[in-house]
Parts: structure tokens; C-alpha cells; sequence
């Protein structure tokens, strides 16, 4: 009785810095999110569309490469947080071992992989403009970095310091915005130096503050004199080469994989407006992944000791707020989408409509796997994610590579479907797991809110617009 008591209470602990990391989430994508998309919106306009095309396709190489280079290790931190932080030399250890490890390691990787091109190996398209030794240089700082800020970020977040890393990623964007449109009101002309060159000082910056959150939170940790290092090793190792697989497999429906190789074959002017729409596409989408994948994470990593029944309530409390929000965004969005980007982008063909709702779609998707991915990696099942992911991808392969001949929209329907099958498969592996499952029906009840005030809006630009 005694435990249960603590468990209650622990788990009332956990709702409530899970409510304020919400809200601080949600603080953080509002401010980030609008920012980056003016100022997206504002270089879609002034910039030649081959140049943006250009800068689209970069920025999304280069984030698909951290992806790869980094090796999950900000997505093992969830299984092994409540074992790194049981001791300041237990934490050190992880940050000398593997934090910064990986650092260098990505910083020599992607050095490297240039150096190759501009050595040894053709050189693709997409990579022609930036194998030079000064390039070469500043885009391995830029993935170290970006990569580094990744990991620290997701210790921070594990940690409920949600509220810090709000602040520092709004004044991140802040940044670099306002020194990109400064230094071209001086005189600079826009270029990618222009564009890239700011956003790698403002990353290091940050970094560096990330850095320093982390230490004071280790400062905080319990010392002791027989302090003990656990071992993490085979465990780290096990589920980081399964989440590794799975982050992989799920690379490949991204944005970052898709439009550089959009622009390997349709050239950086043709890029252009599907670097625009995947950016769009992103901002709305990507508010799911900001708000609730770090307070997941933190939330299942937390109660992975605790009782089954503990762990049942704090899925079940996680699993409404998630819902509630994913189904209010596709409301807004397939209700008053077309009306919010006309406003942006004026009228469009048919053609590019589809491609700006694929966009959305396959950013969507994505985001919907957030609260199982987290979940299993929290119970060590990453394995189920996984198979579900490997085996959409290849049914999606097989369904492009059979229907060619069709058309296109058809083959993205059928792909979705496999998609959506996936997700009902790891509903029903989560439940047979542990009984955890999303309360449905308490949950379209409250549902007519949001979709209600989605009409009101729709009625609105229908009146006024």
C-alpha cells in the first residue's frame, strides 16, 4: 500500500512538470515556428528561385546527414536516463564517453565525406557548389554542432528544463534571422554564404549556452564517495542500433530526403517551390514533434521503473493531450489549409496543390508515430517500431515500383494506407505489450471544439475574403 501511495504521488509529479513542459514547448514552436516561416516566406519572395531551391536543398542534405551521422543517441537517452543521472561520476562518464565522442566524431565524418568528393570520388549535384576546402570546413561545423545541440537538447528535455531550451531555441532563430536581413540591409547581397554562414555562428552560440544548462543541472546530481559508473555499454549499443535502423527507415518519408533528391534530378530552380511547400508543410507538422516528443520522451523515461498500472495512467493521461492536439492541427489544416496559403502564395495549379497537401501529408504521418516510438524506446521495444517502419517502407517501394503507370496521387493514397496500417499495427502491439491504448472515446467528445472552431474560421474567410 505503502508503494502504491509513492507511485501516485510520483506519478501526479510527473503530470504536472509534463503540463508545464507542454506549455513551454508549445511556447517555444509558437515563437519558433512563426518566425521561421515569415522569414522563409520573405526569402521566397526576394530571392531567385534557383538560389532558394539551392538553399532549401542544402539545409535539408544537411540535416538527413546529422540524422545519419548521429546515430540516435539522442533517442537511446530515454531507456538510460534514470541510470546516467544517478551520479554526478555517472553522468560525466556518459557526457566524455559518448556526448563528446560523438561530436568529434561527426565533425571528422562529414569533413571527411567531403574531403572524398573533393579528393577522390565525382561529385553529385547537389554538392558541386560547396566542395571547397572553406565549404567543406563550415558545413562539418554546422552538422557537429546542429548534431551536438540535438543531443544536448534531448538531455535537457529528459531533465524537465524545458523552460531554458524554450528560450534558448526562440532566441536561437531570433538570431539569426534578424543577422541575415541586418547584414543585407547594410549592403551584403543575399548568397549562401549570406544564409549559412550566420546560422552556423548562432548554432555554436547556442551550443554553448546548452552546454552550460547541462552542467548546472549536473551540479545538481547526488555525489557520493563510493561512486560507481554502471554499466550502460551493451545496452546503449542494442537499442541505439534498433533505433538507428528506425529512425533510417522513417528518413526516407521525410521532407530532408526527399527534396535533395527532388533536387538531384529537377535542378535547383524547379526546387524552389517544393523547398517552399516542404518548409510550410514542416512549420504546421512539425508542432507535434516540438510540443510533445521531448515531454514523451521525458514522461515514459521517468515512469520506466515504476508499477504497470502507473505506467498504464501516465500513457493514458500523455495519449488524450497528443490526440486531442494531432486531430485539431488536421482539422485546421484540411479544413482552412487551402485558405491560409493562398493568402501566402496566391493562386496555384492543381499539380502544386497536390504536392503542397503530400508534403503536409507525409509530415503528418510522421508525427503521428511520436507517442509508440517513445514509448518503445522507453520499455526497450524499439524493436516493433521497427519492423513497422522497415516493412511500410518496402510496401511502399513495391506499391511505386507496380504502379508506375498510374497515377501519381494514387500511388501516395496507397502508401498512406500502408502507412496508416503500420500505425494500427503498433496500436495493437502497444496494447498487447501493456494494456496501453488511447481512450477513443473520451477523446472525440472533446473533439468538436476544435473542429467546430475550425468551420468558424473557414465561414469567416469564406465572408471576408
Amino acid at each position: 500500500m505503502f508503494d502504491q501511495t509513492v507511485e501516485v504521488i510520483k506519478i501526479n509529479k510527473l503530470k504536472k512538470l509534463v503540463k508545464k513542459a507542454l506549455a513551454w514547448n508549445t511556447f517555444e514552436s509558437l515563437c519558433y515556428q512563426s518566425l521561421f516561416l515569415c522569414h522563409q516566406a520573405a526569402l521566397f519572395l526576394v530571392l531567385d528561385r534557383s538560389l532558394y531551391g539551392m538553399y532549401g536543398a542544402l539545409f535539408a542534405f544537411l540535416f538527413l546527414t546529422i540524422t545519419i551521422l548521429n546515430g540516435s543517441l539522442d533517442l537511446t537517452l530515454v531507456p538510460l536516463f534514470s541510470t546516467i543521472t544517478q551520479t554526478k561520476k555517472s553522468f560525466s562518464h556518459f557526457i566524455f564517453t559518448y556526448l563528446f565522442t560523438q561530436t568529434v566524431f561527426m565533425w571528422c565524418a562529414s569533413f571527411s565525406f567531403g574531403a572524398l568528393f573533393l579528393y577522390a570520388i565525382p561529385t553529385p549535384k547537389l554538392l558541386k557548389p560547396f566542395i571547397t576546402l572553406s565549404w567543406i570546413s563550415l558545413l562539418s561545423t554546422f552538422i557537429a554542432s546542429e548534431g551536438t545541440k540535438k543531443n544536448i537538447r534531448a538531455l535537457l528535455h529528459l531533465a524537465f528544463k524545458n523552460k531554458a531550451t524554450a528560450f534558448i531555441e526562440v532566441s536561437d532563430i531570433t538570431l539569426y534571422v534578424v543577422s541575415v536581413w541586418l547584414l543585407h540591409f547594410f549592403g551584403l547581397p543575399f548568397s549562401m554564404k549570406l544564409l549559412v554562414i550566420p546560422f552556423v555562428i548562432v548554432s555554436l552560440f547556442a551550443t554553448t549556452i546548452l552546454m552550460w544548462q547541462l552542467y548546472c543541472f549536473y551540479k545538481t546530481l547526488p555525489y557520493t564517495t563510493n561512486q560507481s559508473t554502471p554499466s550502460i555499454s551493451r545496452s546503449l549499443w542494442k537499442n541505439r542500433s534498433i533505433l538507428y535502423l528506425n529512425q533510417l527507415s522513417c528518413a526516407f518519408f521525410s521532407g530532408n530526403f526527399l527534396l535533395p533528391f527532388f533536387a538531384s534530378y529537377a535542378g535547383f530552380r524547379q526546387t524552389g517551390m517544393a523547398a517552399f511547400i516542404n518548409t510550410i508543410a514542416f512549420t504546421v507538422a512539425s508542432f507535434m514533434r516540438r510540443v510533445f516528443a521531448p515531454s514523451g520522451a521525458a514522461l515514459f523515461a521517468q515512469t520506466k521503473t515504476m508499477s504497470q498500472a502507473s505506467k498504464k495512467n501516465a500513457f493514458s493521461f500523455f495519449s488524450q493531450k497528443y490526440l486531442y492536439v494531432l486531430v485539431s492541427l488536421l482539422a485546421l489544416f484540411l479544413i482552412n489549409g487551402h485558405n491560409f496559403l493562398s493568402l501566402k502564395i496566391g493562386k496555384q495549379s492543381l499539380q502544386t496543390w497536390t504536392l503542397i497537401y503530400i508534403f503536409f501529408l507525409i509530415h503528418f504521418l510522421d508525427n503521428m508515430f511520436i507517442i509508440y516510438d517513445k514509448l518503445f524506446a522507453a520499455e526497450e521495444k524499439s524493436h516493433y517500431s521497427l519492423i513497422c517502419n522497415v516493412s511500410s517502407f518496402i510496401g511502399c517501394v513495391i506499391v511505386a515500383y507496380y504502379t508506375l503507370s498510374s497515377l501519381p496521387i494514387i500511388i501516395f493514397l496507397l502508401c498512406i494506407l500502408l502507412r496508416l496500417f503500420a500505425f494500427f499495427v503498433l496500436t495493437v502491439l502497444a496494447k498487447k505489450m501493456g494494456h496501453f491504448s488511447f481512450k477513443w472515446q473520451n477523446s472525440f467528445f472533446k473533439l468538436a471544439v476544435p473542429v467546430g472552431f475550425s468551420l468558424f474560421i473557414f465561414i469567416l474567410f469564406q465572408i471576408f475574403f
